[in-house]
């Protein structure tokens, strides 16, 4: 399979390009929280060391525009004893950021626990009154919170978190409204990570997935979730090939990273999970489908090389991106292929090397708009960690018959182009001097004069919203 790559260059992020978003955060550990608001811009939420207070944590805010250009950072809450990854929500035009903190060592500061701050601006942000969950023994401070919200579930948001008793959902802002432990639902036993929550807005099925190396029970499992109370209503489902059989018993290597999950927007169907699989070295990325009573999935990657950190995201006419890393030299390398309509075939990988200085893929967190996926990639290496941002358009897959050509003939050659599949209408093909529009089926046909060497000749292909693209035809004696 073909597959597309950008040069690294200096820039706003824009397709092929890196810039840095988040500067220097001190820790491998940062993940960023994302949301999509009006106007497509995204909002990056992420913790970093307080700029005031040396030692304390800053939880801050920034924009990245439709093409890639960043706003100015924002304070969300400064100078806290501790604040854990957050988490994004729109509601209406009021942005959302939901995360885990200790504001204070003191013990007599109460503000600690699952928190909330709202803002309409973007640039103003009120603490809202009262921890969202504050149960003790639950670690809701401590944990990477994710959110989502429901329509059927009164529009209230829905949390999860981990910490060593369990995997917890809640429901709604209300601190009375109990935790339900997901982990339990396999035994409970040490331990589940990494949670994460997904809707599927046609079959109305809320869905929670979680990372378990729990000694039987390793693997990446999911189950629905009530959308009245937030508790399960089903049991557990572990994904079939994210454990692998070794030295007989089921082995895992997971990411210390959220798992992957997405729905997509209304009127498309199906919740998704995508994630690195193989042991010990994890060689193969899965994109899983959730529906009710079905678990169907799709190989992404393969071969030899080492996948390491991985991110899903759904664009708004319901294509799936998958995004993950693979080392590339002394630097790694971020690869995408975005689905079909209906999340049956792939489209052909394209890919963007990471930036100078830069040798480390620690996490990924993707988000999907019209055309281009916006990455987000905490890197490390000679320069300090920092969560960098691009974007990548989808790949073309185009084929050539015939792919050789005999020296001293003359030839006419069909070139076929796709995109996941399906036959591609207006795709420029680009033979030396010759040049032609793909029809709707997809093809394009050039005749070409005769040649009097062997030798390697360049098809070029591209289409507007797309990643341009090299195939070759041989000339042979």
């Amino acid at each position: 399979m073909a597959c597309a790559f950008w040069a690294t260059s200096a820039g706003a992020g824009s397709p092929g390009s890196w810039s840095n978003v988040t500067g220097a955060t001190g820790t491998n550990l940062t993940q960023v929280g994302l949301v999509r608001g009006p106007g497509s811009v995204l909002y990056v939420a992420w913790v970093r060391e307080s700029a005031l207070d040396p030692g304390k944590d800053d939880l801050v805010v920034t924009d990245l525009s439709p093409s890639g250009a960043r706003g100015a950072v924002i304070p969300v809450q400064s100078g806290w004893a501790t604040v854990s990854d957050p988490a994004l929500l729109m509601s209406g035009t009021q942005i959302q950021v939901f995360f885990g903190g200790i504001r204070s060592a003191y013990t007599g500061d109460p503000v600690e626990g699952l928190r909330w701050a709202t803002s309409t601006s973007g640039s103003v942000w009120t603490l809202q009154p009262g921890a969202i969950d504050n149960v003790i023994g639950h670690y809701a401070y401590g944990s990477p919170v994710n959110a989502v919200r429901t329509p059927a579930g009164g529009g209230v948001p829905f949390f999860t978190w981990y910490g060593t008793p369990g995997v917890f959902a809640h429901r709604s802002t209300w601190s009375a409204a109990p935790d339900y432990d997901f982990h339990a639902l396999i035994g409970g036993t040490c331990c589940g990570y990494y949670s994460n929550l997904g809707y599927d807005p046609v079959g109305d099925d809320l869905w929670l997935t979680w990372a378990s190396n729990a000694t039987g029970k390793q693997g990446v499992w999911v189950a629905p979730v009530s959308q009245v109370s937030g508790a399960p209503a089903g049991g557990a489902t572990l994904l079939p090939s994210s454990a692998t059989s070794y030295g007989g018993s089921p082995a895992f290597s997971m990411m210390l990273s959220r798992v992957p999950m997405t729905g997509r927007p209304a009127g498309f169907s199906g919740v998704f999970v995508a994630y690195p699989t193989g042991y010990p070295t994890t060689t193969r990325v899965r994109l899983w489908r959730l529906m009710p009573g079905a678990v169907s999935s799709l190989l992404v990657a393969g071969g030899g090389a080492v996948k390491g950190e991985v991110a899903v995201a759904a664009d708004p006419v319901g294509r799936i991106w998958v995004v993950w890393s693979q080392r590339d030299g002394s630097r790694a390398r971020v690869f995408a292929r975005r689905s079909n309509a209906t999340v049956t075939k792939l489209g052909a990988p394209v890919s963007v090397r990471t930036p100078v200085g830069t040798s480390t893929v620690y996490h990924l967190a993707a988000a999907a708009q019209a055309g281009r996926v916006d990455v987000l990639a905490h890197l490390g290496g000679s320069t300090s960690e920092a969560t960098w941002h691009t974007q990548i358009k989808a790949g073309l897959t185009a084929s050539v018959q015939p792919a050789k050509i005999k020296v001293g003939k003359k030839a006419t050659v069909q070139v076929t182009v796709r995109d996941a599949g399906t036959a591609l209408k207006g795709a420029l093909v680009r033979i030396g001097a010759k040049k032609k529009l793909t029809g709707s089926s997809g093809v394009a046909k050039l005749t070409l004069a005769a040649r009097n060497t062997p030798g390697k000749v360049k098809v070029r292909v591209s289409r507007a919203g797309y990643t341009s693209m090299v195939v070759y035809i041989r000339y042979i004696r």
